[in-house]
């Protein structure tokens, strides 16, 4: 698809301009995700800690004596109890835990590295616990979140010449989705729905490359056969992080078939195979059965209840379809109403031809419907539907060719209502109260968010560390730090520089000398 001319929304952009925006965006974003700090006592976050600290501690996948700390996530089979999620996130994050027990261990702290998360040692070591998880959440969510953001802001640059409104898109996907919340702590979401996109993008380009078209990209457009390989593993790892990841990379893979030429296919698959196979090995060692997951045990999931703890035989849960759309519960647009944009984006992009845009719907339509299906849709504690973070960027990608098209005055201040009404919704509850909203909530914005934020109880930060001295733990004034940190990393990143060349003086011709001076 060729990119449309939009030069009247264009920001002028030199080399050093862009390579200062990157920068800016990469820190604003990873400002506005590690100063908020992972909620403790979470069950969904520390059973995947749980897991890296019996891999790392005692090199097997049975978490027995880390069990209680995560008791609803958490499973028996056989003699042993393992925690009930997927091990990719899991297996990520290992090697910063070796990298961490490794430090301490020279500091002479190796006995209590041992010891995290152990019931005999729990409130002794509840702060290495505590700042594990939060290391944890920064290597395998926060850092890859900032940079998919960044790579989104630049994919978008194939459909939109518009530096401003693929700046707007980009920040509103990351501060103004469900995207923000789950970019604060230990979840797969975040890094599950950067490598879908990211490998929905890749085959995109892949199959440019075959094509001739100009490139915008020459490194990836002109190795096709590398970028069908890194797409391969960004899809499959998207499904080593999580299992539901399968329904949109599906789609994808089939729009693969169609786009890129058959000696690419195996590219395709050798990038995401390693991925299976590894889940495969995992669930063998830990299950004694490669066809048994954390999600099909005898214990839970299909096998007992049918999808996830539904009845078996059951289909789709009715409240699941208003409740995961427009509902002020896990409502995805009443959270983030500016994702209503999508709608008429699909069918301004469908003008353009191709079909990328019918992969971007029909992934999530299709996760949709299967998160439905599950009796707990509504995902727990929660900022909207937890489950379909992953297909937020899909769904974002065709709200710029409205952005792109509408000119009228009246209805881009609408628009941007819609923006400022998201961020507002969103930013409200996540960072009100000491955790996400419960599942018990059915208005969690307007019952339990505003009033937590009009009181002041807001959610642990790095602010609540740097003001608690002056006024408490919490309160409002704990967000102050951030607008001025991300000020002063504006002012620094455009900041005026001098040029490193010494500037010389204009050359004074030399005078030619008249002999008839030195007689």
């Amino acid at each position: 698809m060729a990119t449309e001319a939009d030069s009247a929304h264009s920001l002028p952009s030199t080399p050093d301009g862009s390579r200062r925006r990157r920068l800016w965006m990469v820190g604003v974003f990873l400002l506005c995700f590690v100063y908020f700090l992972p909620r403790g006592g979470d069950w969904n976050e520390d059973s995947r800690l749980d897991l890296i600290l019996a891999l790392g501690n005692q090199g097997h996948a049975w978490v027995d004596q880390y069990r209680w700390n995560a008791l609803g996530d958490t499973i028996g089979q056989g003699k042993h109890y393992y925690a009930s999620k997927a091990a990719g996130q899991s297996l990520t994050g290992l090697p910063l835990f070796m990298l961490y027990k490794g430090a301490m261990t020279l500091a002479g702290q190796g006995d209590d590295v041992q010891q995290i998360g152990v019931g005999s040692s729990w409130h002794r070591l509840y702060m290495q616990f505590y700042l594990l998880q939060f290391l944890e959440t920064v290597w395998t969510v926060e850092i890859p979140g900032a940079l998919f953001l960044l790579f989104f802001f630049w994919f978008l640059g194939y459909f939109s010449s518009s530096t401003r409104n693929r700046l707007l898109l980009t920040f509103a996907l990351g501060l103004a989705t469900s995207f923000f919340p789950f970019a604060q702590g230990f979840y797969p979401h975040v890094p599950t729905a950067a490598m879908i996109f990211t490998g929905f993008a890749l085959v995109y380009m892949a199959g440019r490359g075959t094509r001739g078209l100009q490139p915008r990209s020459p490194r990836l457009e002109g190795r096709p056969a590398v970028t069908a390989l890194l797409a391969g593993i960004c899809l499959g790892g998207a499904g080593w992080f999580d299992p539901t990841a399968a329904i949109p990379d599906g789609f994808i893979v089939l729009y693969a078939l169609v786009w890129l030429p058959r000696r690419l296919w195996l590219y395709l698959v050798a990038g995401g195979l390693p991925f299976l196979l590894g889940t495969l090995a995992y669930d063998k060692l830990a299950f004694e059965d490669a066809g048994v997951s954390a999600y099909n045990t005898a214990a839970t999931g299909l096998k007992a209840r049918g999808v996830a703890g539904a009845p078996a035989g059951h289909t789709i849960y009715p409240e699941a379809l208003w409740g995961l759309t427009f509902s002020p519960f896990r409502g995805l647009f009443f959270a983030s109403p500016f994702l209503l944009l999508a709608f008429p984006g699909f069918l301004l992009w469908k003008r353009r031809g191709g079909w990328e845009w019918l992969v971007c719907l029909l992934g999530p339509v299709a996760l949709y419907l299967f998160v439905s299906t599950i009796a707990y849709w509504q995902g727990g504690i929660s900022v909207g539907p937890r489950y379909l973070v992953e297909i937020i960027p899909l769904l974002a990608l065709p709200v710029i060719f409205v952005l792109d098209r509408v000119r009228d005055v009246r209805l881009r201040i609408g628009m941007g209502a819609l923006f400022v009404a998201s961020f507002v919704s969103v930013w409200v509850q996540s960072i009100s109260g000491p955790n996400f909203p419960e599942a018990n909530v059915m208005n969690p914005l307007f019952d339990s968010a505003l009033p937590a934020f009009e009181r002041g109880d807001l959610a642990l930060s790095l602010g609540s560390i740097f003001m608690a001295p002056f006024v408490g733990v919490h309160s409002l004034w704990s967000l102050l730090p951030l607008p001025i940190l991300i000020g002063l990393w504006t002012l620094y990143c455009f900041r005026p520089r001098r040029s490193s060349r010494l500037v010389r003086s204009p050359a004074v011709p030399r005078r030619t000398p008249d002999l008839s001076e030195t007689h």
